[in-house]
């Protein structure tokens, strides 16, 4: 198709066992030559079609002049000239029987819906209209202004008497506290400007500065869209081909943050308190592949697992046990977390230590666990195929390891072609001893003795509308 600069088809699979299918195999990628990258991912059972379209802007992109200028756009996109004053193209969708919403985060800016698998081929065409053709009215922006500061808060009297905010003025720098991807990678992820300050700048932007920053930042190499749900693939690329493939580009490409983590260390820190003695533990990493990170989070799923019967199923000594991995890009930790009673605190402590130590640091994980982890793990993705939303997030998944990488190899393929002593040796690689992630909360007599590290890293994104 001559529109596309290149279409990678998934036309085989691997499979685990002689029962199992790639949930991913129908997934394909395409680019444009504008830059826009396409995901489709089918499933003919399902009676929806979600459609995401994501742009890499967000908080991270803004200055102290235009600070608030990437949620306020999200906002003023869902409103149009064309339509009624009392409407937006959420109340469309939504008397269409769908639904919609759009979120702002750090780095990138998300609009999403879901619809009845006969629209389709409709909700591709209003999205279309909705973000490449807006009117950006001059008073659908104040309008939008006050939805913006219902949502995220005004400033507060002094600071909007005063104009600024004054507390960013005097706090200087080296009193300002790293977060945890600062202290233990080397990668600052902090916002720029501080809550006050947007708050404040949201009420003076102009429509001009909404305009520049649509502009500079809405272009097709800038954005991906992922199609998920009961659709023909043929028919459904050839629609967002002639909508989408015609516009022009500046060739920014890919405008998200390109992060380079420094070695990480040893964590070991307090934060909080909580009746409920708590166990977070695992292994600081960087500088991994996709396949490595398939392998370290199928073993903190299985590990989580097995502990749910240990201690759980037998003697109620957990609520729940369960992988709490967070991966940024090529660097991140594996872990799991748990609850654990006072009494046994100690004691599952030193169980689930000495799991991790004998399997992950020494290798000591039999061939059958190997292969019960890689069954258990893709089973998350057999059932993530039976929905439109989790078909996205499948698609979404397969993108970012295309992006890292520039490897098109689905979870199943990955730990498919992993052999038993591949898989170990992947562990004890990550596993040392020096990136160990400990985060403790004991609390005994009203008194915190150990606590959860603080990972101010999971950004919250604000939802809109």
């Amino acid at each position: 198709m001559k529109h596309l600069l290149f279409t990678l088809m998934l036309a085989s699979s691997f499979v685990v066992n002689a029962h199992a299918e790639d949930p991913f195999k129908n997934i394909t990628f395409h680019k444009f030559k504008n830059g826009l990258k396409v995901i489709l991912a089918p499933d003919p059972k399902s009676e929806f079609v979600q459609m995401k379209l994501n742009v890499g802007v967000g908080h991270i992109h803004e200055t102290e002049e235009n600070a608030g200028v990437s949620h306020l756009v999200e906002h003023v996109l869902f409103r149009n000239s064309k339509l009624k004053d009392d409407m937006s193209y959420l109340q469309i969708i939504k008397e269409k029987d769908g639904t919609a919403n759009g979120t702002t985060g750090w780095d990138q800016t998300s609009y999403f819906a879901t619809v009845k698998k006969q629209d389709g081929p409709w909700i591709v065409n209003l999205f279309h209209e909705m973000i490449m053709t807006p009117t950006l009215d001059k008073k659908h922006v104040e309008t939008e202004k006050k939805t913006v500061l219902l949502e995220i808060g005004e400033a507060n009297p002094f600071a909007k008497a005063l104009g600024f905010d004054i507390s960013s003025k005097l706090t200087f720098d080296y009193l300002d506290t790293p977060d945890f991807w600062e202290k233990y990678f080397g990668v600052k992820t902090q916002e720029k400007v501080s809550r006050t300050t947007t708050q404040l700048r949201t009420l003076k932007l102009t429509k001009s500065q909404l305009e520049a920053h649509y502009k500079k930042y809405y272009d097709p190499s800038n954005m991906q869209i992922v199609i998920s749900g009961n659709f023909n693939p043929t028919m459904m690329l050839n629609q967002v081909v002639d909508l989408w493939s015609k516009y022009p580009t500046t060739n920014i490409g890919d405008q998200r943050p390109k992060y380079v983590s420094t070695e990480p260390k040893s964590s070991f820190e307090a934060d909080g308190v909580s009746n409920r003695p708590r166990i977070k533990m695992g292994y600081l990493v960087n500088k991994f592949s996709p396949r490595e990170k398939e392998v370290m989070l199928s073993y903190t799923e299985f590990l989580s697992h097995r502990l749910m019967k240990k201690l759980r199923n037998l003697h109620g000594e957990t609520y729940t046990a369960f992988d709490d991995s967070n991966f940024k890009q090529d660097f991140g930790y594996f872990t799991i977390s748990m609850q654990t009673s006072r009494e046994k605190f100690k004691q599952n402590l030193t169980i689930v230590q000495e799991m991790m130590h004998s399997e992950v640091e020494e290798g000591k994980i039999t061939d059958e666990e190997i292969n019960e982890a890689k069954r258990l793990y893709l089973n998350n993705f057999h059932a993530w195929s039976q929905n439109a939303s989790g078909l996205s997030k499948m698609g979404e998944r397969m993108l970012a390891m295309n992006e890292l990488s520039g490897l098109w190899e689905t979870p199943h393929e990955i730990l498919a072609n992993v052999t038993p002593q591949q898989y170990r040796l992947m562990l004890q690689k990550f596993g040392q001893k020096n990136q160990r992630l400990h985060g403790i909360l004991w609390f005994v007599y009203h008194r915190s003795i150990f606590l959860l590290p603080c990972d101010s890293s999971k950004t919250v994104q604000e939802r809109s509308h």
